[in-house]
C-alpha cells in the first residue's frame, strides 16, 4: 500500500469533512456563497474517494498478482476495469453536484445518450471482453513468448486493450488484444516449459552424385561406426540376390540411403540432441536446387545462442560428411576452385 500511496491518498480524503463542518461557520446559510463551496467540497470529496479507491485495488492486485495461482493472469486488465467503474460513478455523482439533481433522475435523462455512451467505451469493452477470452482461453499469459506480424518476444503485460511484448532486440511495442483474438500468431509457451526447441534444416544434394552402392563402397562404408550395423544387414540382402542379375530389377541401396542413416545416428548420439523429441531425416521433393535432405529434431536447450551453435554444428558436420558417401551438396557454380573433403 506504500507503493500505491494509498494512505496518502486516504490523507487527502480526511480534510473533505472538515471543510464540510466549517463552511456553515463562514457563510451564510443556503446563500449562494454556501452552496458553491458546498458543491466544491463535495466535488474534491468524490475525487479524493476515487484515487483512494483505485490506489487500494492497485495495492490488492500487485498482492494477489505474487499468487502462483494469478500467475499469467490479465490482472491488470480486471483493476482498469475496477477503475473505470469507480470514476464513472464519480463522474456522475459529479454531474449531479453540479446540476443540483439526484443520480437516479440524472441517469433517466441520459437514456437517450446511452449509445453515445456505448460508442465511446467501445473500445475499453470490447478490449475487455477480448482479454477475458485470452485469459480464459489459456492462449496468452505474462512471461508467454509470442510471435505474430507486430512482435517477436516476451509478453509483459496483459492490459485492457493491448498486450506489452519486449522484443528480443530490447524494444517495447503493445499488441492490440483484438489482433491477437482474430489473428494468427504463435505461442512458444511449451518450448519453454517442455525445455526443447525443433531443428528444422534442410541441405540440397547433387542428384548427379547419388548412385547405387557396389560392393566396394559398402566395404569402405562398413568401416564408418554409425553405419555399420546397417551395411551388414543391406549386404546380407544383397548377397541373397541372384548374382547375375542387373540391379535395375533388383533391390538396391544408394550412397544417399547410407548417409541418411548415418546423418540420424549421428543426431541420435550428438548430446545435445533431446531424447524425448521427434528424430528423422527424410528427403523432400525434388527441386531445381537439386534434393533436399532435411533434419528434423529437437534440441536439449532453448537458450538462443546455444541453439543456433547446435544447428551450426549439425549442419556443418553433415556437410563435411558429404565427400565420405560420395555426395555432394548442390552449389550454383562458382569460380573458386572445389575442396576435396578427407577420407572418415
Amino acid at each position: 500500500m506504500l507503493e500505491q500511496r494509498f494512505f496518502g491518498r486516504f490523507a487527502l480524503m480526511l480534510p473533505s469533512f472538515f471543510i464540510f463542518r466549517l463552511i456553515p461557520s463562514f457563510f451564510v446559510f443556503k446563500s449562494a456563497s454556501f452552496f458553491f463551496f458546498l458543491a466544491l467540497a463535495g466535488i474534491y470529496q468524490i475525487v479524493a474517494i476515487c484515487l483512494m479507491l483505485c490506489a487500494f485495488v492497485d495495492s490488492f492486485m500487485q498482492v494477489m498478482s505474487g499468487r502462483d495461482s494469478l500467475k499469467g493472469k490479465p490482472v491488470k486488465s480486471y483493476s482498469q476495469i475496477f477503475k473505470i467503474i469507480f470514476w464513472t460513478i464519480g463522474t456522475i455523482l459529479i454531474i449531479c453536484i453540479i446540476v443540483n439533481k439526484s443520480p437516479g433522475g440524472l441517469l433517466a435523462g441520459i437514456g437517450a445518450f446511452s449509445a453515445v455512451l456505448l460508442l465511446v467505451f467501445q473500445d475499453t469493452i470490447t478490449g475487455f471482453v477480448q482479454s477475458v477470452q485470452l485469459s480464459s482461453n489459456h492462449l496468452v499469459k505474462v512471461g508467454d513468448w509470442i510471435s505474430c506480424e507486430e512482435a517477436y518476444g516476451i509478453v509483459e503485460e496483459v492490459h485492457l486493450v493491448g498486450v506489452k511484448v519486449r522484443n528480443f532486440d530490447n524494444t517495447l511495442i503493445s499488441v492490440p488484444v483484438g489482433r491477437l483474438v482474430k489473428g494468427t500468431f504463435q505461442n512458444w509457451r511449451d518450448v519453454l516449459s517442455k525445455n526443447m526447441r525443433r531443428v528444422y534444416r534442410a541441405i540440397p544434394i547433387d542428384v548427379n552424385t547419388i548412385q547405387p552402392c557396389t560392393a566396394e563402397m559398402l566395404q569402405e562404408f562398413s568401416h564408418i561406426h554409425l553405419v555399420k550395423d546397417y551395411v551388414a544387414a543391406q549386404q546380407k540382402k544383397l548377397d541373397a540376390q541372384q548374382p547375375d542379375a542387373q540391379w535395375l530389377n533388383q533391390n538396391v541401396v544408394t550412397n544417399l540411403d547410407v548417409f541418411r542413416i548415418y546423418v540420424e545416428n549421428y543426431l541420435r548420439n550428438h548430446p545435445g540432441t533431446h531424447p524425448d523429441g521427434l528424430l528423422m531425416v527424410r528427403q523432400l521433393d525434388p527441386e531445381e536446387n537439386g534434393l533436399p535432405l532435411q533434419i528434423y529434431c529437437f534440441t536439449k536447450t532453448i537458450v538462443w545462442k546455444e541453439y543456433e551453435d547446435l544447428q551450426s554444428e549439425y549442419l556443418n558436420h553433415v556437410v563435411a560428411a558429404m565427400p565420405a558417401f560420395h555426395l555432394r551438396a548442390f552449389q550454383r557454380s562458382s569460380d573458386h576452385p572445389s575442396i576435396s573433403g578427407k577420407e572418415f
